[in-house]
């Protein structure tokens, strides 16, 4: 088995875990994260379409990795390293997109629930994003997207 075929392997098995993860904690997470006492139907809503676009995202990728056998990652996923450029200050920063129990801001590591993750979730390289953070809107050029098997 080759480097490749590893990679891609250990993708998948990531992957289908999320999947799993998703069908069985979906409302949970949801009421963990967003309770109901604490943010409208509307904004609910907002992240269960959300996760709901994320998981045919995912599944789609799965897919496409039972068919062929490449292990690039075409999207911005839960589990990948994110190179990202930022262009008002022509500086490079890693990201990693993990759950919120593994996050660890200090280390790179970030929620896939908070306002960047969010925002940086389902792009691909080379897409341009302008982020909303709480010092302002700054731009952001996706330069990398690797899987991170944590």
């Amino acid at each position: 088995m080759t480097t490749v075929s590893l990679e891609s392997d250990a993708l998948r098995k990531r992957l289908i875990e999320q999947l799993t993860f998703f069908d069985e904690n979906k409302m949970q997470l949801l009421d963990t994260y967003f309770p109901h006492d604490r943010f409208g139907y509307q904004e609910r809503e907002r992240y269960l379409h959300f996760l709901d676009r994320y998981v045919k995202a995912v599944e789609t990728i799965v897919q496409q990795l039972n068919e062929a056998s490449g292990s690039a990652i075409p999207k911005v996923l839960i589990g990948c390293e994110v190179l990202l450029f930022y262009e008002e200050y022509d500086e490079e920063d890693t990201l990693t997109i993990c759950f919120p129990e593994k996050a660890d801001p200090d280390s790179g590591k970030v929620s896939f629930l908070s306002p960047i993750a969010s925002q940086i979730l389902l792009r691909s390289v080379d897409d341009t994003v302008q982020l909303n953070t709480p010092q302002g809107d700054t731009s952001v050029t996706i330069r990398d997207i690797r899987f991170a098997d944590w």
